[in-house]
Formats: C-alpha cells, sequence, structure tokens
C-alpha cells in the first residue's frame, strides 16, 4: 500500500471515529444502557453469593431516556427484612429495560429483583418475590413501595 493510499485511509477512520463521537451522548454521569444490565443480569443465578453478583452487576448506573443526567441507580431499589425464622433477607432491583414513552413520566422502565437470604442468591424473578413477601415478614404497603414506578405529579 502507498502512503498516500494509508493517508487517505487513516484520515477516512478518523473522520468515522469523530462521527462516532459525536453521536454519543457525553452529557450526564457515566452510565450503561439497559441492555448491558440486561445482560449482566444473565449471569446471576441462585446460589451465588451477594459479593459475587455484585461483582457481575457493578454499580453503573443505567442510562435513563431523555434524562441523561439523571440515569436509574445500580441498585435501583434495596429492601432489608428479617424473616420470622431469622433468616436475613435483601431484595436489590435493577433496571434491565427502558424507553422513551410519550406522555408523564416520558419514559418506561422494567425492574429485575435478585433476592438474597443470609447473602446468597435466592430468586431474580418477581413471581418469587410476590410468593414469599409475607413469609419474610413484609407488609403489602412494603411491597407495593418496591414495585412501585415513577409517577407523575398529581395534578388538581
Amino acid at each position: 500500500m502507498t502512503q498516500l493510499r494509508r493517508a487517505g485511509l487513516g484520515v477516512v477512520l478518523l473522520a468515522l471515529a469523530g462521527q462516532l463521537l459525536a453521536c454519543r451522548s457525553d452529557t450526564g454521569p457515566p452510565s450503561v444502557p439497559d441492555y448491558a444490565m440486561r445482560n449482566r443480569m444473565r449471569g446471576v443465578a441462585p446460589g451465588q453469593s451477594l459479593e459475587r453478583v455484585h461483582e457481575i452487576l457493578g454499580t453503573d448506573a443505567v442510562r435513563k431516556p431523555r434524562h441523561p443526567d439523571h440515569p436509574f441507580p445500580s441498585p435501583l431499589h434495596a429492601v432489608d427484612l428479617t424473616a420470622p425464622d431469622g433468616r436475613r433477607v435483601r431484595v436489590e432491583t435493577y433496571v434491565v429495560a427502558a424507553r422513551p414513552e410519550e406522555g408523564c413520566p416520558d419514559f418506561r422502565y422494567e425492574d429485575r429483583p435478585v433476592v438474597f437470604i443470609d447473602g446468597v442468591v435466592a430468586g431474580t424473578d418477581w413471581e418469587y418475590v410476590e410468593w414469599n413477601w409475607r413469609s419474610w415478614g413484609g407488609s403489602l404497603e412494603r411491597l407495593r413501595a418496591l414495585q412501585d414506578r415513577l409517577r407523575c405529579p398529581e395534578t388538581s
């Protein structure tokens, strides 16, 4: 390859890199796309320790559509309970899908729970949480608050 062709290829590659960087949203704090967290969640399985799960999922915030300055924290929620039999239960929720939507709020998200009993993963879906919630000593109001989606301000 001649030097002229190499230089031309270098200019083209530089231009493409510039366009890609221009398309990237660098406003707001560092965050990952929702699909990255969804992929990470695939690595979480019953029997893993809390520490291992935190290594897999990390603490990266998840991008919030139309709100780059305010990404979803990871975990989105964390609730600690002590079951009547003395077991320590921790439920953490992580955003695994987020899409823009018309109206208020102007986005929609889906979260997924990870349930730890005495520091070990016991379940990873809402069905498991709902089925066991009361046996862990949780109240219905607290479960609703955990599952509550972001709401718009009340209008009068």
